[in-house]
Formats: structure tokens, sequence, C-alpha cells
């Protein structure tokens, strides 16, 4: 009797082995843990683009908006209750940058930033409020290992798969590719490079490419963060 169990029990542990995964594992397991990386990011970004347009033009002319990182943690009262951007495998920088969108390439900030008052004339310290500025909010960070391409280190499918599921189509949401060397679209970013510069974001928006400020491109920790070889950060920029 004791036998018959022992056999029925291996040829069933046998029949499992064969038995192939459903094909629609991705879909079920896989995919909805590469959300919440996706739905990290994304809360982050547009929890600081709705402080920005809140505050960006006071009454008396002046913004409380100035260049510089921003941290959820210091405004508190816009993202969601729980919410914690260092916790888990990803954590995001979120950045203001107020550039002169005179200068080539969006390279440098507005020249109004160091000008001297002149005789009964403010200085103008904040670069936000130069009449010249174009504000940027940008929002970076490195992929998870478990989300990347351990050959390419572009994000894997999964991961793209859940940023359109999960968000749809995002203008400015993707990932950083080198224009030169990835052609990400075919040659179709030539069509959507705004700049000029040799990087950009990778989308899936209505625009499939857009290009980076050499002013961002230039910063130390964007760099360090999205620019070294095989790694392509996520990234959602905005032009507040």
């Amino acid at each position: 009797m004791y036998l018959w169990v022992i056999i029925a029990t291996f040829l069933a542990a046998l029949a499992a082995m064969g038995t192939s995964l459903r094909a629609d594992i991705k879909q079920l397991y896989i995919e909805p843990q590469a959300e919440n990386v996706i739905t990290k990011i994304y809360t982050q970004h547009r929890s600081m683009l709705t402080y920005a347009y809140k505050h960006l033009r006071n009454s008396d002319g002046t913004t409380d908006i100035s260049q510089g990182q921003w941290k959820p943690e210091d405004h508190p009262g816009y993202v969601p209750y729980g919410f914690q951007p260092n916790s888990g495998t990803s954590s995001f920088t979120s950045k203001i940058y107020c550039l002169d969108r005179n200068s080539g390439q969006h390279s440098a900030v507005p020249t109004d930033c160091y000008n001297v008052a002149a005789p009964g004339e403010e200085p103008v310290m904040n670069c936000c409020t130069a009449p010249t500025a174009v504000i940027y909010l940008i929002t970076y960070g490195n992929i998870p290992a478990r989300w990347r391409d351990l050959k390419t280190g572009k994000p894997r499918p999964e991961l793209m798969n859940a940023m359109k599921t999960t968000l749809g189509f995002i203008d400015g949401f993707g990932y950083v590719v080198n224009k030169t060397t990835d052609n990400p679209n075919l040659g179709e970013n030539n069509k959507y490079d705004t700049l000029g510069t040799n990087y950009g974001i990778s989308c899936q928006g209505l625009r499939s490419y857009f290009s980076i400020p050499q002013y961002v491109i230039n910063d130390g920790d964007f760099k360090d963060t999205c620019l070294k070889a095989n790694n392509y950060c996520l990234i959602y920029m905005s032009t507040i």
C-alpha cells in the first residue's frame, strides 16, 4: 500500500517537473514587481511637479522655486502618506534646473543671475526668476540590478512593459540614451533632437525622444548616476 503511494508521489513529481510555466507568468508575477519601481519614480516626480506649479508665481512677482535638489521628505504634504523615497532597491533624485533659454543647448544659467544691480535696481538673485529662464524638473536614478540587462545595461523588457501598462504613454519618461552610439529610434530621434546634445531620453510617449540640456549633462551627480558605461538610468523630465 505504502509502496504504491510512494510510486504515485514520484510519478506526480516527474509530471510537475515536465509542466511548463504559464504563458502569462510575466504579466501575473514579474511585471507587477517592476511596476513598483516605475510607480516610485513617477510618484516622486509628480509630487514635486505639483509643488513647483503651486509655488511658481507669487502675487508679488517672486517665486519659491530655486535651482537645486528637491527631497520628498522636505515636502511631506505633496507626497502620498507612507511614501519612502529611499527604501528598497531603488531611490531617485529630483532636481530643479533654471537655465537660459537663449544659451546654446541650454548649457548655462541666465546671465542675469550674475549681474550687478544698476543704481536703484535690485539684483536678480534667483536664476528661476530671470526673464530668460526655462525651468526643468528632472527625476532620475539607477535601474535596479534585477531590472537591468546584464549584457547591455539597458532596462529589461518587463520594466518597459510595466511603464507602459501601468502609466500609459508619458512624454519625457523613459531612460537615458547616448544619441550617437545607441541610435534608439532608428534615426527618428533627429526629428525630436531640439537641443542637439549627445544625450536624450528614449520614451514611450507621443514623442519617442527628448533632448537633455547640456547643463544637466554636465552636472556631476547626473554624470555619476546616468552617464557611466552600460548605465542607462531611469529619468522623468518636465518643463515647468
